[in-house]
């Protein structure tokens, strides 16, 4: 009977064991049903559209690229090299190349050297090497070599251009080229058609031709003297040209001290017009070869002045 009761007993305890730990188990999972937290992945939507659909590439997808940074030396560059503009100008560079050479003697140029020392394009250094030719400063030996001939020849060449002037009757053309520019008279200037070549040796001759058969002082418009050299029936892109040429033809001969900037201003005008007037030595008005009929010096000038002029198969310079 005990051992009955013993075992009863230990059913009676295991059953209360196992109702009390069934009871204890559905609290807790009523308990952590109710704080149960469900975290779920977060899909890249953004991402997974790209890998769907396929978008044409634009210029918002790609990077740009940024320029290398300078170098120091660079950044500390002279203001010759860096452009600017009144170290540059012609007039200024025709002064400093003048100062270089000798004042007795003659003396090769070479163009390239003489760039690399001014610091500046080539091509200015051609157009000042051009214009000291036209008045026989300098004598052209190669492509890129002239001889600077001194200025002991500059009267004499002035004079012939003065007499040339004369016998072309350069004083009446200026005449008929103002009235052109006023659109009162068209003419055809005899032999300046609208696109004939002319290089910077006659140009330069041509535009002191002008200058020196004008009473003193009186103004010269670079638009007379385009009209002249090239005619009057320039285009807009092509008169430009002529200008800008004949402007800085006129800068250098202002650096020779032959030239000088004025600017002639109209009546109720606030602005005026920029022009020039010969400031050089004074030219008497003689018949050269009634002076010297029998010189042949002076034949063998006149004849070198005048096959500058009439040439037309000299190499053309741009000027800029």
């Amino acid at each position: 009977k005990l051992l009955l009761l013993d075992s009863l007993l230990q059913e009676i305890l295991h059953y209360k064991y196992l109702m009390a730990s069934t009871s204890t188990c559905s609290q807790v999972m009523s308990t952590s049903t109710s704080s149960l937290v469900i975290i779920e992945r977060v899909e890249d939507y953004g991402k997974a559209k790209k890998t769907t659909l396929k978008k044409a590439r634009g210029k918002g997808d790609v990077m740009a690229e940024l320029p290398p940074l300078p170098l120091e030396m660079e950044l500390f560059t002279p203001l010759v090299d860096r452009g600017n503009r009144r170290e540059k100008s012609i007039k200024l560079l025709g002064e400093k190349l003048l100062a270089m050479m000798p004042k007795e003697g003659n003396v090769d140029v070479e163009v390239d050297k003489m760039a690399r020392e001014l610091n500046v394009d080539i091509k200015r250094v051609y157009n000042i090497c051009n214009v000291l030719e036209g008045l026989r400063l300098m004598e052209r030996q190669g492509r890129n070599v002239w001889k600077w001939q001194g200025r002991e020849g500059l009267p004499t060449t002035l004079l012939l251009l003065k007499q040339m002037s004369e016998q072309q009757n350069m004083k009446g053309q200026m005449d008929m080229a103002r009235k052109v520019l006023a659109k009162k008279l068209i003419v055809n200037f005899i032999g300046n058609k609208a696109d004939a070549k002319h290089n910077l040796v006659m140009m330069t001759q041509k535009l002191m031709m002008m200058f020196l058969i004008l009473p003193q002082p009186s103004p010269l418009s670079l638009s007379i003297a385009s009209i002249i050299i090239h005619g009057p029936g320039l285009s807009g892109n092509k008169m430009r040209t002529s200008l800008q040429r004949l402007g800085d033809i006129s800068r250098i001969l202002q650096s020779m001290g032959l030239l000088a900037e004025v600017r002639v201003k109209k009546e109720g005008g606030s602005k005026g017009t920029i022009s020039y007037q010969y400031v050089g030595l004074e030219v008497p008005t003689v018949s050269v070869m009634n002076v010297w009929p029998q010189d042949v010096e002076m034949d063998e000038e006149i004849a070198a002045v005048s096959s500058i002029i009439v040439e037309d198969g000299r190499e053309m310079m741009e000027m800029r």
